[in-house]
């Protein structure tokens, strides 16, 4: 082989290096964390629990001389454990802190109106039923808060159980971090509860809103905002700014403990940093799907359409590939809370995960340019 040829061998995937994977047969429709388990809500109504470690599987150890060896799966990981949910599609999957904070669960809403909970044991409970709606989206917080939208109409549950009725349907739910505040996606702007408050608070109501994003120390509040662009909300001043003009944004992400907001606009990756901010394109000129941002470091996952799943750095324009393009879209991304591991989910019905240790970024860092890529 000539040294052009050896030179256009791409690298190794990460997902093929770090990874497991897994064919459940059904479409991913979203991905939630349970402790070091990954749980993939399928369009069967299912929810499987893949975990993330195992006895064998591949690690990246560091050497004595700075650099990191790959040490490969010595075995296959575990088949992930199905549970029976939803009579049709689990649409909705988000992690669920138990209320002692001692352990957690999954919280899942579906097409046959029922809010269920999984909780670590595998046990699953009934929190509520809804006749003629779907049980979508869903939040959950400490202390037992927990939040479902059928239509128009939201149903908090917890310390402080209410019902809302917005002015149209709710597309999305978010709790802030002290799990206090619940920001309301609806067709006419974006509406905040605060335990304790009886009235809601109205941040916007000229447009439709899309998505929401909380900043970890709920300071801000990302909207995307139907035909108006994308905005960074202060809450508590209600001081806000334009990020984006035009078409609201499809999904929304912070990273590096909200030092970085990413956002789909047009189908492309775009990302925000600095003071004022300003915006960047990440990542190929493609179909983006789905976003996650890593909690700790300024470090977006992108998956395409096109099946694909990309690691972009703000600032860089060399990616790292998760996943290659094939299969089906990816449907489903999430970064476990301490960042070190990625769920995937495509339409096609493959769940995987990757383990991403802290050693990799800053390997990334030294390697040479034939190792890397660039969008």
């Amino acid at each position: 082989m000539s040294a052009t040829a050896a030179r256009a061998v791409p690298p190794p995937l990460l997902i093929d290096l770090l990874g497991a994977r897994h064919e459940l047969g059904a479409p991913v429709l979203g991905v939630a964390w349970a402790g070091d388990s990954a749980g993939f809500g399928l369009g069967d109504g299912s929810l499987a629990l893949a975990a993330s470690g195992w006895p064998g599987a591949p690690e990246l150890r560091p050497r004595p001389t700075g650099n990191l060896e790959l040490v490969p799966a010595s075995a296959p990981p575990p088949e992930p454990r199905r549970h029976p949910m939803h009579r049709g599609a689990c649409l909705s999957v988000v992690a669920d802190p138990a209320p002692d904070l001692l352990s957690g669960g999954l919280l899942s809403g579906g097409d046959d109106g029922r809010l269920l909970r999984l909780d670590a044991a595998g046990a699953v409970s009934e929190i509520a039923a809804f006749d003629g709606g779907w049980a979508d989206p869903v939040a959950a917080g400490r202390g037992g808060r927990r939040a479902c939208a059928v239509g128009r109409h939201l149903h908090l549950f917890g310390p402080a159980p209410r019902r809302f009725e917005a002015a149209g349907r709710i597309v999305a739910l978010a709790f802030d971090p002290s799990t206090l505040h619940l920001a309301i996606a609806h067709g006419a702007g974006v509406s905040v509860l605060t335990e304790g408050v009886a009235a809601p608070r109205m941040l916007e109501d000229q447009a439709g809103a899309r998505a929401l994003c909380w900043t970890d120390d709920g300071d801000r509040l990302a909207v995307a905002l139907a035909g108006d662009g994308l905005w960074l909300w202060q809450v508590a001043t209600g001081r806000r700014e334009r990020l984006a003009d035009g078409e609201a944004a499809t999904a929304l992400a912070f990273a590096g403990a909200g030092e970085c907001l990413a956002a789909v606009c047009a189908g492309r990756l775009v990302c925000w940093t600095g003071t004022p901010p300003a915006a960047q394109a990440l990542g190929p000129a493609a179909q983006v799907s789905r976003i996650a941002g890593h909690p700790r470091l300024a470090l977006f996952a992108a998956g395409y359409a096109n099946g694909a799943v990309l690691l972009c750095r703000p600032g860089l324009s060399d990616v790292l590939f998760v996943r290659g393009a094939g299969g089906g879209a990816v449907t489903a991304l999430g970064f476990h809370p301490d960042g070190t591991r990625l769920a995937i989910g495509t339409d096609d019905g493959e769940a995987a995960i990757v383990m991403l240790p802290d050693g990799l970024f800053r390997f990334q860092a030294q390697m040479p340019p034939a190792a890397r890529r660039t969008a």
